[in-house]
């Protein structure tokens, strides 16, 4: 879904906002002492993103987020509160089909995203949408969430380099990555859990290429919790070119409370019955091109990697996905 920043007024932001009590407090030295080094923390908070598809549209939704972690894992788990596209002076509800939300990882290096949709009563109409990826950075709104709090982490302590960008381009089935030269800086670095102060990549022309990412991210307000900082208010924003148009898309993230541990079992993954699953956890032979692999799971759970690679269908999509690959990029 393509954005375009056309305004949105101040009152309009503090209603849209509005929607529960600011609570995360500063806790004592003490308490902070005790709780220093946790091994897993829980995460809630709230997120606006406002862009639009076309000029003259302008997309609003505010989301709920609650984000679990561990040293090695990570789950965020987001729920539409209010969505609605502003015509010109015509204001109507939006509803994209996609109430809820859920992005984690399935291993070290393979990331997923789970769409949970209206149930449909039909047998061959799936109820949800799964995206597997071969990489381990989320797609969609949810990553200034992840950035947030998993980011620190994801970058090194250079604080400049030509990287994997984050903040990338949305394709049909999965998120089109990008290497930009980019500058960041941590609040901390050497923290439990370290987080990003600040972070920009820069403009395409430093690439002379279409469909790249310039993107901006910078924390606002922190918090001490857990004996640490985190982020209280972040904004963020994304710039996309197209060779049809550019649009920006611009988020402020609000974190309400960060309380020690996670649910028992929340990391573990299971697709659910009636899920088209869309499997981009293979690379052709080149290791950067994902070949997608799709099918619909009636009874829930998700194909083996062994599986995928028995079935010659795979091969005929590997095959594709190269060609594709090597084809001559238009201008």
């Amino acid at each position: 879904m393509k954005r375009i920043l056309l305004g949105l007024s101040p009152l309009l932001l503090v209603l849209l906002l509005a929607g529960g009590a600011f609570c995360v407090s500063a806790q004592s030295e003490e308490v902070q002492s005790t709780n220093s080094l946790p091994q897993a923390y829980t995460a809630t908070g709230s997120m606006l993103v406002v862009g639009s598809p076309a000029p003259e549209i302008t997309l609003t939704t505010l989301y709920s987020f609650t984000l679990y972690r561990t040293r090695d894992n990570w789950k965020i788990r987001m729920k539409t509160e209010e969505s609605f596209v502003q015509l010109e002076t015509e204001q109507h509800p939006y509803t994209n089909g996609i109430p809820l939300s859920e992005y984690g990882l399935i291993s070290p290096t393979n990331s997923y995203e789970l769409g949970i949709l209206e149930p449909s009563d039909r047998e061959d109409e799936n109820d949800n949408f799964l995206e597997l990826y071969s990489h381990e950075i989320p797609g969609g709104h949810a990553v200034p969430i992840w950035f947030a709090f998993i980011g620190g982490s994801y970058l090194d302590h250079s604080g400049k380099g030509d990287i994997d960008t984050p903040f990338s381009q949305r394709g049909e089935f999965f998120v089109q990555r990008s290497t930009l030269p980019a500058e960041w800086k941590f609040h901390s670095s050497d923290a439990p859990y370290p987080m990003v102060a600040s972070y920009v990549d820069y403009p395409v022309e430093y690439k002379k290429t279409k469909n790249q990412t310039n993107a901006c991210y910078e924390v606002q307000s922190w918090t001490n919790a857990l004996g640490q900082s985190f982020p209280q208010i972040a904004h963020a924003s994304q710039y996309f070119v197209s060779e049809s148009h550019s649009s920006t898309n611009c988020c402020e993230l609000k974190v309400e409370s960060i309380k020690p541990g996670v649910p028992e079992y929340i990391f573990q993954f299971e697709a659910p019955p009636k899920t088209q699953v869309y499997d981009l956890r293979i690379l052709s032979e080149d290791n950067k091109t994902p070949v997608l692999y799709d099918y619909y799971s009636k009874t829930g759970g998700m194909r083996s990697i062994e599986t995928i690679l028995a079935d010659p269908r795979f091969h005929d999509l590997a095959a594709n996905a190269r060609m594709e690959s090597n084809a001559p990029k238009r201008n």
